[in-house]
């Protein structure tokens, strides 16, 4: 007959067996592949992170090509056969050495859409000197053109390993500045990469990174996931043609986790002799997450918001997760609501575009923005030419499509995310846009009239043409800056105003700009 002392000891010990084993078997099908999961996103970061600044130094330099490309200076040099003569005005004046300094490149070279070489320096930063370009950059560019493989249209700007040397390329296409014209040619920018680049890379000690020239052909692409934590990785940049051109070998100094650590025997002891603890821990994890929300209600409506419900389940209790992702949908759907409301209060609900009250607030932003930057821009002002015989003759359905119709056509005149068109008040319209030379508003306002007349609007009422025709009034700021805080925004909308009137007086049917370049240009007198 078994005694309770030996039974409680035998469930002891059959407890503590349970217990070791049950902890052996947590921390290898849950807590460790976790940390496993933890150490390979880690990784993965570092990886990714080395990737983006690959990429915004790419993405830098072809900014740099692209705007050198795109200069109507550069088409213009292309356009004249100087040959590969580095005293011409153009180079004397462009590729100097502080261009390369700052432009962080030791190589530039410009050919002809045919692949001639028009120009081709190298510079040289110990001596400061200019030279001619290495012939193996020269030919890769002229391959590419003649060849008409053009891959770095696809991908413009790439590392490539050429000749024994590590580089940073960017393509650009010669062109006019206002996108008119064939492509000329194509510049070339390249950077030297040497060894001791890839080491500023990580910024920290976690990681090393060692390059190599002649990667696998199934070496995998740098921003490929990582599907295990190593040690080691290898990963391979791309050229333009989509072949691993440089293999890039990270040493990670985070160790792998090991499956049996001291915290597990900790735990074992600690669980076995306190049993205790572990109640108090398990309701304790179920409680804290109530009251966490609980707190969470409170702050809520103390600040009168709606925002989620964020607690760490460790046990993942069903219950507490299932109340948290209700109240969370709950939460995401009036803040939807509330997004909605709001986007409503700032659209015309005839046009769709902007409304009054969206555009006053744009204005405010905007005036504050031409104290500080020295971009041009305008404010158009523009009303429909007799829209009320319009209305009294075909009615105000009609009225109301061709109100939309003109505001779809005028909000197409405006295309950065920074500008606006909106409806000003029954049949004006106004648009906030950005004018930094006399061609942009030409331009501006041949945009404006051809956007009209492509609606092909009939109306037989009218004293300026058989088509529905638009005045328009422009207050063009060409030089803004700290001068313009003698003046406010409302000041502005009195101008386009004023040029406006001037536009109607004058038959209609046309654009008038009020010139705003320095204080004297103010003063205009009242409509």
């Amino acid at each position: 007959m078994i005694t309770i002392r030996k039974m409680s000891l035998l469930a002891t010990l059959l407890y503590l067996v349970l217990l070791f084993f049950g902890l052996l078997a947590v921390r290898a099908w849950w807590f460790y592949p976790q940390e496993l999961e933890i150490v390979r996103t880690h990784q993965h970061h570092e990886i990714a992170g080395i990737a983006r600044q690959l990429e915004q130094q790419a993405n830098h330099l072809l900014a740099f090509a692209t705007d050198y490309a795109e200069w109507d200076d550069t088409y213009d040099f292309l356009g004249r056969n100087d040959g590969l003569n580095p005293s011409v005005p153009y180079m004397r004046t462009n590729f100097v050495a502080d261009t390369f300094l700052n432009l962080n490149v030791q190589h530039a070279i410009l050919a002809t859409a045919s692949g001639e070489l028009r120009i081709s320096l190298r510079h040289f930063i110990s001596s400061g000197n200019l030279q001619r370009s290495l012939p193996s950059l020269e030919q890769w560019l002229t391959q590419q053109i003649r060849g008409q493989n053009y891959q770095f249209i696809a991908q413009p700007a790439s590392y490539q390993h050429i000749d024994g040397h590590n580089y940073l390329l960017a393509v650009a296409p010669v062109s006019r500045s206002d996108g008119s014209g064939d492509t000329r040619g194509y510049l070339l920018l390249a950077r030297t990469i040497a060894d001791t680049y890839w080491g500023t890379l990580s910024h920290s000690d976690h990681i090393r990174i060692q390059a190599n020239a002649n990667p696998p052909t199934s070496c995998a692409p740098i921003y490929e996931h990582i599907r295990a934590a190593r040690t080691i990785h290898q990963r391979c940049l791309q050229d333009a043609t989509g072949r691993a051109s440089i293999m890039l070998t990270f040493n990670h100094a985070q160790s792998l986790p090991p499956l049996l650590k001291p915290a597990v025997f900790a735990s074992f002891i600690v669980i076995a002799i306190l049993p205790s603890v572990l109640f108090y821990v398990f309701l304790k994890a179920i409680i804290n997450p109530i009251v966490h929300a609980t707190q969470h209600l409170r702050d809520n409506r103390s600040k009168g918001e709606f925002s989620p419900i964020r607690f760490s389940d460790p046990f993942h209790i069903r219950e507490l997760i299932e109340l948290k992702n209700s109240y969370n949908a709950v939460v995401k759907e009036i803040n939807r609501q509330k997004n909605q409301l709001l986007e409503m209060s700032n659209t015309d609900r005839l046009t769709g575009i902007h409304n009054r009250r969206s555009f006053e607030e744009a204005l405010v932003n905007t005036w504050q923005r031409l104290h500080r930057h020295s971009d041009g821009m305008a404010l158009v002002l523009c009303d429909i030419d007799f829209f009320k015989r319009f209305n009294d003759h075909y009615g105000h359905i009609a009225g109301d499509e061709a109100l939309r119709l003109v505001a779809l056509a005028l909000a197409s005149c405006v295309r950065r995310a920074d500008e606006l068109a909106a409806r000003y008040g029954g049949e004006e319209f106004i648009l906030i846009t950005y004018l930094r030379h006399q061609d942009d508003l030409e331009q501006l306002r041949k945009r404006l009239q051809q956007a009209i007349a492509n609606l092909h609007i009939d109306h037989g009422f009218s004293d300026t043409s058989d088509k529905l025709t638009v005045s328009a009034g422009i207050a063009w700021i060409p030089n803004p800056g700290s001068w313009l805080q003698s003046h406010s925004a409302t000041d502005w909308v009195q101008a386009a105003d004023h040029a406006l009137y001037k536009a109607k007086n004058s038959g209609r049917n046309q654009s008038v700009v009020h010139l705003l370049s320095s204080p004297e240009d103010w003063n205009f007198p009242p409509i």
